[in-house]
Parts: structure tokens; C-alpha cells; sequence
């Protein structure tokens, strides 16, 4: 909630990790040839996938290390990597889509492509790695159909992340060893709980924030703001929705509300949100009661 803060946003490599926790929808294609030069920043239909490639659904998470894990039916693994279906030493696409998770709302947050090569999961590692699928995903299906099931490691060799921040290349190792933002990964039930808490303080703030540059040029009243919405959380700040009152009618516009500093965990989310809220409210009102005295200094005769 301070825009000249020093993160007002997670790094790119941070974003990345956390999607590859298992976060948003994951598709699977493979096998791969090397990509073209000019296939480096589109989100669009896959690059260098071979002729007659199958891009299909899978489950997805990660290991501690950030080696990821896929779960997809066995007939899968055999369409996706011809030649007898085994994926050792095979590059493999995948490409993660996630949305902000609100039912009644569809809003884009981040598009993900990663290439890496795969592997089967050794029956050492099974244990492991349905662990780290149960992180993010409910898996009581997928245990009882597991022999139906192949699980893949992937070693990510290279990921491209298409989102708010921009369009950006990233290689495996930063991916590995970026942190995994777990508020982010409980958004969906935090998301709830900060609108029910604390909606009349979000909606407060987002007033007291008076004016929004937008693109183009020229600000929007945010002090006309009748409504909002919080549609984003993570450890560095609170994305809200606001509708405001314009020449035009309603008009929806994004604000971001970054954090003075990181939440440190789940736990502490909400109570940081809140104390968040409560501090910036108050530092409005105090800077309101010091205009208002200024302005009324100025108006008082000059005493000799």
C-alpha cells in the first residue's frame, strides 16, 4: 500500500515457481524440436511441437528441488512420446494457464510455458512425488486410479512467463531457486476472507489513494470509488477491483495495494492485511486533517 515501496510486485522467477506448485490448468505436448528464433514471446499455439503431437491435460505440482511433477493417463504418455512411450531423455512441453480464482469472474493472471525433459518416476519416488500433487490438488481420484496413471518428472530447462509484469525468459536454474509464495498458493480461500474482514477498509484506502494515472495518459477519481473487490493476493500486496463513478457511468479499474513489507506466512496473511489497512487509512486521515489546517492557515489574515 505504499506505491514508492520496494516490491510492489513478486520477481518473475517467484511467479514461475509458484504456477509450477500447481497453480491453474496445465496442458502437456512433447516431443519437442528445437523451437524457432522468433517463437521466444508468444503465448500462442505450441512451437517446435512435432507433427501429430497431442497437447493433453495434466495434473501438476513440485518437489522441494522445483523438479515438477506430472500426473497423466498412461495412454497419454504413449500418444505424446512415440517410439515405445518412454519419456527418459524426452524434451516435453508445458504450458500452465492460470486465472484469478473467482467463480463468477474471468480474469487472466499468468501464462506459462516451460520445456524440460521428462522421466518416469521410479517406484521410490511415487511416494514423493503424489505428495507434492497433494499440495495444491485434491488427489483421493488420482490415488485410486493411480496404476492408470503415469507420473513424469520434468527437470525445467527453460520457462517463458507471459503476465502483468511483462513478457519474460527465464532459465531453470533461477526457477529452482526462486520461493514459493504460499499465500499466493491459498488465494482462493483467502480471497473470501479479506472481502468479508475488511471490504469497507479496502474500500476506504482505495478512496483515500485520491487519483490513478492511466494508461495513455490523464488519472481517474478514485475518490469517487462506490464499490470494490479484492481479486488478487499475495505476499507482497492486495489487488483490488474499483468501481468508479465516471462521466461515462461505472467504470472498473485495477489498483494494486502493495505491502510495506512481505507477509512472512499463511498464517499471518489476513492479520497483515488487515493491520496493512488500518495503518494506510489512518495515514489518509492524517493527511487530510493536515491539508484541511494548512488551507485553513492560508486563509487567516498575516498578524504583524
Amino acid at each position: 500500500m505504499h506505491p514508492t515501496g520496494p516490491r510492489q510486485l513478486p520477481l518473475p522467477a517467484e511467479v514461475a515457481r509458484t504456477l509450477l506448485h500447481g497453480l491453474g490448468r496445465a496442458t502437456v505436448s512433447g516431443p519437442l524440436d528445437d523451437r524457432p528464433d522468433d517463437a521466444a514471446c508468444s503465448p500462442g499455439p505450441a512451437h517446435g511441437v512435432a507433427d501429430g503431437a497431442t497437447a493433453v491435460p495434466a495434473v501438476h505440482g513440485a518437489l522441494p528441488d522445483g523438479t515438477v511433477v506430472l500426473a497423466l493417463p498412461a495412454d497419454a504418455t504413449v500418444r505424446l512420446l512415440p517410439g515405445g512411450g518412454e519419456p527418459e531423455g524426452r524434451a516435453l512441453r508445458l504450458c500452465v494457464r492460470a486465472e484469478a480464482p473467482l467463480p463468477d469472474l474471468t480474469l487472466p493472471r499468468a501464462h506459462l510455458e516451460v520445456l524440460g525433459w521428462a522421466a518416469r518416476a521410479r517406484p521410490g519416488q511415487r511416494a514423493g512425488a503424489l505428495e507434492a500433487l497433494a499440495a495444491t490438488w485434491p488427489i483421493t481420484n488420482l490415488l485410486a486410479h493411480a496404476p492408470r496413471h503415469d507420473l513424469l518428472l520434468v527437470d525445467v530447462a527453460e520457462v517463458e512467463l507471459h503476465w502483468v509484469g511483462g513478457c519474460v525468459t527465464l532459465a531453470g536454474d533461477d526457477v529452482r531457486a526462486a520461493v514459493v509464495d504460499l499465500v499466493a498458493v491459498e488465494e482462493d480461500a483467502l480471497l473470501g476472507e479479506v472481502q468479508s474482514r475488511y471490504g469497507h477498509l479496502v474500500l476506504a484506502v482505495v478512496r483515500g489513494l485520491a487519483a490513478l494515472p492511466v494508461p495513455g495518459g490523464g488519472t481517474v477519481r478514485l475518490d469517487r470509488t462506490h464499490d470494490v473487490r479484492a481479486i488478487g493476493l499475495d505476499r507482497f500486496g492486495l489487488t483490488v477491483q474499483a468501481l468508479v463513478a465516471g462521466a461515462r457511468g461505472a467504470e472498473r479499474h485495477v489498483v494494486r495495494l502493495p505491502f510495506a513489507r512481505p507477509v512472512e506466512d499463511v498464517e499471518s496473511a489476513l492479520q497483515t492485511v488487515g493491520t496493512e489497512l488500518l495503518t494506510q487509512r489512518a495515514c489518509h486521515e492524517t493527511c487530510r486533517s493536515s491539508a484541511s489546517a494548512a488551507a485553513q492557515d492560508l486563509a487567516e489574515p498575516l498578524q504583524p
